[in-house]
């Protein structure tokens, strides 16, 4: 933006999306377990109860590689005298010499989690930090005996692309495509028909077809790549970009759609 924005140049600027937030889950109580600037939308939220529901019951444990990177350490600590209901466990993982630490040191498991939130089981779980963290902390919920469908989790990595298969070679040494793994692909408003390949979404489809659908993120979470399906049906795995009367609309993400039938789309 600081090396191409001029004035006068206009941009799109799109509001908060997905439905990563307590307010699609309400409970009686919460666990935010975060690393990293995973506590970012945990703060988002904190914050709300902060200010319309003070008394809510909170259980925040946050990671961090030295006391000096917990990120909102003082808003937090600040927020612990105003919320009653509010606990909060720090975890570093190895000492600074530029303050003291007191507090839990190491990396979150199955005997440290008891220690940080002893009624963990009987809360309504949101999880954010990088994906080795995720994992694990998923991976002591589920031994746990855990309701998973109380784990909520936020990740701000794009998921492993798949690979498009690759054509294969006849006896005569010609190279093609398995018939049965093209479906075609209208593009209307750009008048162009083509064919999409197994395990493509519309927009590689797109792109390989000359018709231009704008994207940023492209793993599902931004929503630029917004179009209408006008007809046919699509598998479509985003990661909150698009909410649920949009969809109902027709509208999909061509980032993360893959045709299961022929489709026409208003692009």
């Amino acid at each position: 933006m600081f090396d191409h924005l001029k004035p006068g140049v206009r941009i799109k600027a799109y509001g908060p999306s997905g439905d990563f937030s307590l307010h699609q889950h309400p409970a009686a109580k919460y666990l935010f377990v975060s690393a990293g600037s995973g506590i970012t939308p945990m703060m988002s939220m904190l914050r709300w109860l902060n200010d319309c529901a003070p008394w809510t019951d909170v259980a925040f444990v946050n990671c961090a590689r030295r006391p000096e990177e917990i990120i909102f350490r003082k808003e937090l600590e600040l927020l612990g005298t105003h919320m009653p209901g509010l606990s909060l466990g720090f975890m570093i993982e190895e000492r600074s010499s530029r303050e003291g630490w007191f507090g839990h040191m190491g990396r979150i498991d199955a005997v440290r989690l008891p220690l940080l939130s002893p009624d963990f089981r009987e809360r309504e779980v949101f999880c954010c930090g990088p994906d080795p963290f995720m994992r694990a902390v998923r991976g002591m919920l589920e031994s746990s005996g855990f309701d998973m469908s109380r784990y909520h989790r936020e990740s701000f990595a794009a998921p492993a692309v798949e690979e498009v298969p690759a054509p294969f070679s006849t006896p005569g040494g010609d190279s093609e495509t398995v018939p049965d793994a093209v479906l075609p692909v209208r593009f209307a408003l750009s008048d162009v028909d083509a064919d999409c390949l197994s395990g493509q979404t519309v927009l590689q489809t797109a792109r390989a077809s000359g018709v231009r659908i704008p994207a940023a993120c492209e793993f599902g979470l931004c929503g630029t790549c917004k179009v209408r399906k006008l007809s046919g049906e699509v598998e479509m795995s985003h990661n909150g970009g698009i909410l649920d009367h949009e969809i109902d609309d027709g509208f999909i993400l061509a980032c993360c759609s893959k045709p299961l039938s022929a489709i026409e789309v208003e692009a």
